[in-house]
């Protein structure tokens, strides 16, 4: 063994029992933050697991317990943050404590709607106290002409900012897609942007499952260039690759069925009209038989007319309407559901 390794390894030892150490300790202290928000000590619950997130870094359980921290505390804000970085961390799962802690996003978003909506009318009020103070201290002057100014401006922006709230609302009680899209475009800088992104996304697919299959893909042949920038999600895409795939098969199985149905119908009635024909031809060929050898009874072979009787039908029959000609159209129309066929046994990637 070299001298460096001598060296190195006490060095490695003493680091592995050190982090050995450091996680057994974390799980201690993560238990005890989880006791003392069971029994409503909320306070020092965020402390244990801001330690725990400052020695080991951010984690899925320390974060997700400082979400409900912050939420029974009222500090939506914080649980906003924490929320985020707990999506971060676990952007998809399909395991009930992930989907319990996602469903309080909603929550969370309504209380900061609340928040900001309070901070601005207080804003308001502010700068309305002052504008009046500024008015009565003041007559025409300078100062007064731009106390107003601000005044208007400020009214303004409040007025944005209610009429942004006020879409962000309809836009979450409607299941409509246009207005996500709507929201989404008018309010670039909104700090509910992103969450119209993906609800428009959402109504998307929502919508073209609803649609007939081709129109379906008519649909969602747009999904990639209508999402590209930012990019839909792994998940969101996967959705969408699985209903376009879906509604593939269905618009091949559609027509394929239909087109063979089609094609036994069109072989049973032409089959039926050839044997209709040979009936009648061979009724002919007696009658003209009968005609000879029993009317005329001119010659000794009566079975020559019955031939010409025969002949005489069939040629008739078949320059007047072929049996084949009663299903022309509809071999057409089979004809054009074929090339469907054709157009959908080839599946491209989505």
């Amino acid at each position: 063994m070299t001298k460096l390794s001598s060296a190195v390894l006490p060095v490695f030892i003493m680091l592995f029992f050190f982090n050995l150490a450091y996680s057994q300790s974390s799980i201690e202290i993560y238990n005890t933050a989880k006791s003392q928000y069971e029994s409503g000590n909320y306070e020092k619950a965020v402390q244990n697991l801001k330690i725990i997130e400052q020695t080991i870094g951010a984690n899925p359980k320390v974060q997700s317990l400082l979400v409900y921290c912050y939420i029974d505390t009222d500090d939506f804000i914080q649980a906003k943050i924490e929320l985020e970085k707990y999506k971060m961390l676990v952007p998809y799962s399909v395991s009930e404590a992930h989907k319990e802690i996602l469903a309080q996003e909603k929550l969370i978003n309504e209380e900061l709607a609340k928040l900001e909506q309070d901070h601005y009318q207080r804003i308001q009020q502010e700068r309305l106290a002052q504008a009046q103070h500024a008015i009565t201290t003041t007559y025409d002057t300078p100062l007064r002409r731009q106390v107003l100014e601000t005044q208007k401006i400020n009214a303004q922006v409040i007025e944005a900012k209610e009429t942004e709230l006020a879409a962000y609302h309809r836009m979450i009680a409607s299941n409509d897609e246009k207005s996500a899209s709507d929201f989404y475009f008018t309010y670039p800088s909104s700090i509910y942007r992103s969450e119209a992104y993906q609800l428009w996304q959402e109504r998307f697919l929502a919508n073209a499952s609803t649609m007939r299959d081709e129109q379906a893909l008519s649909k969602l042949n747009s999904f990639k260039s209508t999402f590209a920038s930012p990019p839909a999600s792994s998940t969101t895409m996967d959705q969408a690759r699985q209903l376009y795939n879906q509604k593939w098969t269905s618009t091949y199985n559609y027509y394929n069925t239909q087109y063979l149905t089609n094609k036994a119908t069109i072989q049973r009635k032409e089959t039926k009209e050839w044997l209709n024909l040979m009936l009648f031809t061979a009724v002919m060929y007696g009658v003209g038989y009968g005609v000879e050898n029993y009317l005329i009874e001119s010659t000794d072979s009566p079975q020559y007319y019955g031939e010409i009787f025969a002949a005489g039908y069939l040629t008739l029959s078949l320059i007047i309407e072929a049996p084949w000609t009663k299903t022309k159209t509809s071999r057409e129309q089979n004809r054009k559901i074929l090339q469907k066929v054709n157009q959908y046994s080839r599946q491209p990637s989505f």
